[in-house]
């Protein structure tokens, strides 16, 4: 028997998973009811205990559901902002319209306005229109923006790389696939995580190096940075670099509990 955790209806001996433990409906049931009273039969709550529980449940439910409905409308914000802004020109009126803000204003304001010369030079200048078409495709008289088939190709090739992470985030939750692949460091799973990473990177350095002549960023890396696109795309790759500090700093190290 396990001293540790004694429960003898896993049906196995070790390296069990969460799979092992609620194999169905009535083992979570059950399992959830032992949990209310305390993790049997290592730790037993007292009443006190359990009402602070209660409310941790209660501000654990908040700080996942209040940011992810932040994001969402965020997302949606964003994205009907810079439509309207784009079809401006087609309704466009004195002042602007109702509702405009900083954002519409601004992107109005820049209509035919040249993007600012870069200060380290010309070369560095051409670099950054470059980049700028190659990713944001260039932008026709009539506020169509069209790719080549290289920058097309990078789009497709993001776009899969994004869809792989959903799979293999879902395929690492698959205890006989999870097992398989293993907990060791340098996995399959920790390769593909590493090459997205630098994926994400280059292109979120790319768009900030070209920030400086697109229209959409308002012609300001700090303006991308700042919006909800580029606070995503930082996100989305500061806690992996935020790891391999801690994991170079010695404070944790691969295959701990605390990596």
């Amino acid at each position: 028997i396990n001293e540790v955790d004694p429960v003898p209806l896993y049906g196995c001996s070790e390296d069990c998973s969460m799979y092992d433990r609620f194999q169905n409906l009535f083992d979570s049931i059950y399992y959830t009811g032992i949990h209310m009273t305390g993790d049997y039969p290592i730790i037993t709550y007292t009443w006190p205990a359990r009402v602070v529980n209660f409310f941790m449940v209660i501000a654990a439910i908040g700080v996942v559901s209040i940011p992810s409905a932040l994001i969402a409308s965020g997302f949606v914000e964003i994205v009907q902002s810079r439509n309207k802004a784009r079809n401006s020109g087609q309704h466009e009126i004195p002042g602007g319209m109702a509702g405009d803000d900083w954002y519409e204003v601004t992107y109005r304001e820049l209509e035919g306005v040249s993007p600012p010369r870069s200060r380290w030079g010309p070369r560095v200048d051409e670099w950054q229109a470059a980049v700028n078409e190659f990713l944001n495709g260039r932008r026709d008289e009539h506020g169509h923006h069209h790719f080549s088939s290289w920058s097309q190709a990078s789009r497709v090739f993001v776009f899969t790389v994004i869809i792989a992470n959903v799979i293999a985030v879902l395929a690492e939750s698959m205890p006989s696939i999870d097992k398989a692949v293993g907990n060791d460091p340098g996995n399959f799973f920790d390769v593909f995580e590493a090459f997205s990473i630098v994926v994400f990177t280059a292109e979120y350095v790319a768009r900030l190096f070209s920030a400086p002549k697109s229209r959409e960023a308002l012609y300001s890396p700090w303006v991308y940075a700042t919006t909800f696109f580029g606070i995503v795309d930082l996100m989305s790759t500061a806690p992996w670099y935020f790891e391999q500090a801690l994991f170079l700093s010695g404070s944790i190290h691969a295959g701990d509990d605390n990596a």
